[in-house]
């Protein structure tokens, strides 16, 4: 009886033992569930900065295009002026069609200085290049072109 007294019935030392193993398995539990939650904590702190960088990196990618972009752009002006390149071709095809000094030349050369983007020194240069050089006369030799065409043909 002293021993029932001291250590309890064989009944209550028995549900004090899985009380006690409960206990443990309960504690043991717990700190698995706190250290799930910092094994979440770090994974979540760790997709933020991933997600953070790949906002980062993405930001940079666009601004990288947009750099290309531009200069592609740039590129393209530099090589066609800035100008529509066939305007361009057909304005100097006009131009070199007329006779030097003609009047149709002298309208269409401010036209060509403006899409070639012609400083004050080009147009300087230009001057003083026609003014060195004497006009002269082209010879019409279209009328020798017709009379060869009418020979061949006859």
């Amino acid at each position: 009886m002293k021993e029932t007294l001291e250590h309890g019935s064989p009944e209550n030392r028995q549900v004090m033992e899985i009380a006690r193993a409960q206990a443990n398995r309960d504690a043991e539990a717990q700190r698995e569930a706190e250290n799930r939650d910092i094994a979440l904590a770090r994974l979540q702190a760790v997709v933020e900065a991933k997600d953070l960088e790949l906002a980062n990196l993405t930001n940079k990618m666009l601004a990288l295009r947009r750099d290309i972009e531009t200069i592609q752009t740039r590129q393209h002006r530099e090589v066609s002026g800035g100008v529509n390149a066939e305007y361009l071709k057909n304005v100097l095809v006009e131009y070199l069609s007329f006779p030097a000094g003609s009047s149709e030349r002298k309208v269409l050369f401010p036209v060509l200085a403006m899409l070639l983007q012609f400083d004050q020194s080009d147009l300087h240069r230009i001057s003083e290049g026609s003014a060195s050089v004497a006009p002269r006369q082209v010879k019409d030799i279209s009328h020798n072109a017709r009379r060869r065409s009418t020979a061949q043909i006859g």
